[in-house]
């Protein structure tokens, strides 16, 4: 829920170990209902994906830029964002896409990318007042009206909410369709007819083999399905682009 300092360090070292033994085509970065005020764990998070040392955003009266490196990330890259995407999460999404590295999938960001001043009240309490913008290198301010997304998929914040515990739940409200859906989505049972035990009889495998009729059931069973829209949209996306490579 929150981007703070220790997380580039955290997603690099994840991203080594996941590499190591799968041949990645491409990440998904998921800050929906992600904040935080930390601009510079964030733009070390955007440092990751970029080979070339080069100024990245201001902050008051600081600038943050990237480092060059031989081991930068280089797989495409899609960024989750929601409404309740905010602060230094919003910053991320939105120098990765003006460095070119990602697309920026879900709904319009809340547009709280701002410096804060605090002030102390007598009844112990903060008043938080805004005192300055957050600018990209080159001098215009991020929007306040929030990051708008490449590409737009909406979806409630309860069924997001929903779908972060567990991106394969089926959602009460989409019993229905999910009833619908086609393909590998449907499941029936496999009847055994006369001919069907003929066939088994033939291939050896009999109903008194527990092994066979287990390898049997699960090559039967469908493979789960994604059912979180933004998610889904986003590895339709890499899966496309992977493609598209092997061509080029």
């Amino acid at each position: 829920g929150r981007l703070d300092a220790g997380l580039a360090e955290q997603m690099k070292a994840t991203f080594k170990e996941i590499n190591a033994t799968n041949k990645l085509n491409g990440l998904v970065l998921d800050l929906r209902f992600v904040e935080g005020k930390d601009y510079a764990a964030a733009m070390a998070v955007a440092d990751k994906f970029l080979a070339s040392e080069k100024a990245l955003l201001s902050v008051g009266e600081t600038t943050l830029r990237s480092t060059a490196k031989e081991d930068a990330i280089r797989q495409p890259v899609a960024v989750l964002v929601n409404q309740k995407t905010s602060g230094a999460a919003e910053a991320l999404a939105a120098v990765l896409r003006r460095s070119n590295v990602a697309l920026i999938i879900g709904v319009r960001t809340a547009g709280d990318v701002v410096l804060y001043r605090e002030f102390p009240l007598n009844s112990g309490q903060q008043l938080r007042i805004a005192s300055s913008s957050v600018r990209y290198a080159e001098g215009q301010a991020l929007s306040a009206k929030g990051l708008k997304p490449d590409i737009s998929v909406e979806v409630s914040a309860a069924d997001e909410t929903a779908y972060l515990e567990d991106p394969y739940k089926i959602l009460a409200g989409h019993l229905a369709k999910s009833a619908e859906d086609t393909g590998t989505n449907r499941f029936s049972p496999h009847l055994v007819n006369e001919a069907e035990l003929v066939r088994r009889h033939r291939e050896g495998l009999n109903s008194d083999d527990p092994a066979a009729e287990a390898a049997k059931a699960e090559a039967l069973t469908p493979k789960p399905l994604i059912r979180d829209p933004a998610l889904s949209r986003a590895i339709d996306l890499l899966k496309g682009i992977a493609v598209v490579k092997q061509f080029h």
